[in-house]
């Protein structure tokens, strides 16, 4: 039993220690992150959106953000934090595109002050 039970522990102690902190930018390259200051970041078209990490979001994203079949766990969620003076800004092409659109489980988006956030499970 405490084999089992040390087994276990083991697994939680892995997840936890893959959980990333990612910077993404329209574009990627380097950019002002707000509190976090000036980081080295993602491009948005080639984030690769894992369940633990937290995704910090930096500068004007002029793209949809899509989050169409991201998933998290209850234990791991997909975190997306909108750093200070973050935003999404684009012209949509239709009544049917929205500035971001979740369609996945366990994510938590926190668009920071005043905006609040979202938590879909």
């Amino acid at each position: 039993m405490k084999t089992l039970l040390l087994i276990i522990a083991l697994l939680f102690c892995a997840g936890s220690a893959n959980a990333a902190t990612v910077y993404v930018s329209q574009s990627g390259g380097t950019a002002s992150c707000g509190a976090d200051g000036t980081q080295s970041t993602t491009a948005l078209a080639s984030v690769t959106w894992m369940a633990g990490n937290t995704y910090k979001l930096c500068g004007t994203i002029t793209s949809e953000l899509n989050l169409y079949g991201v998933i998290g766990t209850s234990s791991s969620p997909v975190n997306i934090f909108f750093e200070t003076g973050a935003n999404v800004t684009f012209a949509c092409p239709s009544p049917t595109h929205a500035c971001v659109t979740l369609a996945g489980s366990y994510l938590i988006m926190d668009g920071g002050t005043p905006c609040g956030w979202v938590n879909q499970v």
